[in-house]
């Protein structure tokens, strides 16, 4: 079965919740540890593998960026080692981002991604997922709040 392995990378900013959205697709609490703190909760490469449909599916949950306790060389030090653990190379990757005032810090993570880690190719292989959908204005579908920023027309 491993073979057949997908193997799925989540990424973005630390609070974002990757962990969460982990779980969520694992339809599991607590396989990956996040929580609401003031913190960063993941600060290593975590990764599990499950059968979901008849098919093995491999996530990994990553620090993330602007990390609260990981300065940008032990950050760099992780997702090196998340490259080695996903060799040859992921199947996608899911860019989390959180519905808040999307800011440079959040253009700064798809930049991250895309010129000191992975590449312009990855962005072939990239589905942009929002997390805290509860936190839009009452009736406010995802699609209008993403037309209020020029910046992210481009998703």
């Amino acid at each position: 079965m491993e073979g057949n392995t997908r193997t799925i990378v989540l990424l973005g900013k630390t609070g974002s919740g990757k962990s969460s959205l982990a779980n969520t697709l694992f339809g599991e609490k607590d396989t990956f540890k996040g929580s609401c703190s003031a913190n960063s909760v993941t600060n290593s490469c975590l990764s599990k593998t499950k059968i979901i449909n008849g098919r093995s599916v491999q996530l990994i949950d990553t620090p993330g960026f602007f990390d609260t306790d990981l300065n940008s060389e032990e950050l760099n030090s992780e997702i090196l080692r998340c490259l080695v653990e996903c060799a040859p190379g992921p199947h996608a990757f899911l860019l989390v981002l959180k519905v808040e005032r999307y800011t440079k810090q959040e253009e700064a993570v798809v930049d991250q991604m895309v010129n000191e880690y992975f590449g312009k190719e990855a962005l072939k292989y990239t589905t942009v997922v929002f997390t805290h959908g509860d936190q839009l204005d009452e009736g406010m579908k995802i699609e209008d709040w993403l037309k209020e920023n020029k910046s992210l027309k481009i998703w």
